[in-house]
């Protein structure tokens, strides 16, 4: 036991580097609208950045993967999906900005619905939505450089295994997701000018100040369509209810220099306040630092925004 403690004791600490831009790569994809019925038009949107901050161009091909995950195969999509040639991927386009339909089979491939026979096997069972009812056709990006990144839009598919009663309920007062929207970032108490406006906020080298990001309010107790942490009717499949249920939110924070104190943070649903701080030490060195954050809800809904701060004296 002395000699694992001292072994324990001796350790690095474990540190987050998902904040830290660096090499180029995809940080967050928004999709607009942020939950579509099957054969509906979807965007995509990424933020894709490097050790200069976000790059308004850059080399990424997307694509829906058609296929279903077997159950005994680990990971959250289908290995075959991972192969850019893959005969499973289906293309949207290529870019930081998108457009396609969501498939037409996406509710029984992915939803609910009987999924479509294999040749040469059984019937398949319909997918199980995730905890606030959902189900997501998965998409990828695969970026170069920047590896692969794997998106979900969230499909509207309706309910399964219900009485029509349930059903025509749920149908009359869910309201399909919509994105979450940041209204800025503040240093210190003062806003902080969006990348490429405005004159960059100032610190000095290692200063250790507040930054506060927000979202706006939204109606509590009923579903109304909002760009903050709305409420939603979801079905409870254990006591068989249609119950109102108010999202959570989460905030990650990136940057090409300087620390955080977190790597991510947020609110839950029973949570009222509309925002979250966090605390960042600018570097050490004089120049300019990108930071980005993301607000992400648990319906799969994204925001981001990007702001520049000069560092010197």
């Amino acid at each position: 036991m002395s000699l694992l403690w001292m072994v324990l004791a001796c350790a690095e600490p474990l540190v987050d580097s998902t904040p830290y831009v660096d090499d180029a790569r995809v940080l967050a994809v928004q999709i607009e609208p942020a939950e579509g019925e099957a054969g509906a038009e979807v965007r995509l949107r990424a933020l894709y950045a490097d050790a200069s901050g976000a790059l308004a161009t850059g080399a990424v091909d997307w694509a829906f993967c058609t296929a279903r995950k077997p159950l005994a195969e680990a990971g959250p999509v289908a290995t075959s999906c991972l192969e850019p040639e893959s005969a499973d991927l289906e293309p949207i386009g290529s870019g930081l900005d998108v457009s396609a339909p969501i498939p037409d089979d996406a509710c029984s491939r992915f939803g609910p619905n009987p999924p479509p026979p294999e040749e040469g096997e059984p019937a398949g069972r319909p997918a199980d939505p995730d905890l606030t009812g959902g189900y997501y056709q998965p998409a990828l990006g695969f970026a170069d450089p920047g590896g692969t990144t794997l998106v979900s839009p969230r499909v509207r598919c309706g309910l399964a295994n219900v009485t029509q009663e349930t059903y025509v309920a749920w149908n009359l007062s869910y309201l399909s997701n919509t994105n979450p929207t940041l209204e800025g970032l503040l240093l210190d108490g003062e806003p902080v000018p969006e990348d490429g406006t405005g004159v960059p906020s100032t610190v000095a080298p290692g200063q250790l100040v507040t930054l506060g990001t927000s979202w706006p309010a939204c109606p509590s107790g009923e579903p109304a369509a909002c760009e903050g942490a709305e409420t939603y009717v979801r079905y409870d499949p254990d006591t068989k209810v249609l119950d109102a249920r108010r999202e959570a939110l989460s905030v990650s924070w990136y940057t090409t220099g300087g620390t955080f104190a977190e790597a991510r943070n947020g609110r839950t649903g029973d949570e009222d306040e509309t925002g979250v701080e966090n605390t960042w030490t600018a570097p050490d060195e004089p120049g300019e630092a990108w930071l980005a954050v993301v607000v992400r809800d648990e319906r799969g809904g994204v925001g981001f925004r990007g702001f520049r701060i000069a560092v010197g004296p």
